[in-house]
């Protein structure tokens, strides 16, 4: 599936951002928040007090566990229009119209989804006047063919990996939804980033 997201996506989108991957999430494994940092916006400092700053860590942290597990669930019963996973996201942003094309091409090549799944480390790095980012970790088993079960090849996302994420999520109504989401392979989980010791 690290493949597939990569791979496919680029292939079929024709563009470099990356969708978003998931499953039931291990939230109560979630990094403490302590990595919250404030950022620069136009020149000057905005943090939210520090209470509000740990309660939006981890509303943003389950924002994106949340749009992880609903791309899973989306690629593996090939509906590239999962109503869950399309409510995570910013209506027209990168990964909206990236997701929508690369589920689409899975379906359109009868591949589904890895069965299983993993998500976690994740980390509010910063978060600025209603924009956070977060770096989290994805493990799954790849893509297979929906035919026959057999792992796709690895330009369709076939074979087991890790995968580092790095997101944008922006808050819209009062919601954490994911923006834009750089995700690149991990070969181990001794690798120093956030999939380290995954």
């Amino acid at each position: 599936m690290r493949t597939l997201l990569l791979t496919a996506l680029l292939v079929a989108a024709g563009c470099s951002s990356a969708a978003v991957r998931s499953e039931p999430s291990n939230l109560g494994n979630r990094a403490p928040s302590s990595a919250v940092r404030s950022s620069h916006v136009g020149g000057s400092t905005t943090s939210p007090p520090m209470s509000f700053r740990k309660a939006w860590a981890v509303a943003i942290e389950t924002a994106w566990a949340n749009s992880k597990g609903a791309y899973y669930r989306a690629a593996l019963t090939g509906n590239p229009r999962y109503p869950p996973l399309l409510a995570t996201l910013v209506r027209g942003g990168p990964v909206y119209v990236h997701t929508i094309a690369y589920l689409s091409a899975l379906v359109s090549m009868g591949v589904r989804g890895p069965p299983r799944w993993r998500i976690g480390n994740e980390h509010v790095v910063s978060i600025g006047a209603g924009q956070a980012r977060l770096e989290g970790c994805l493990f799954d088993t790849g893509s297979v063919w929906r035919s026959t079960g057999v792992p796709a090849p690895p330009s369709l996302g076939g074979g087991a990996g890790l995968t580092a994420s790095d997101a944008t999520l922006v808050l819209e109504g009062g919601r954490w939804l994911v923006l834009s989401d750089e995700v690149s392979a991990v070969s181990s989980p001794k690798e120093p980033g956030p999939c380290h010791g995954f």
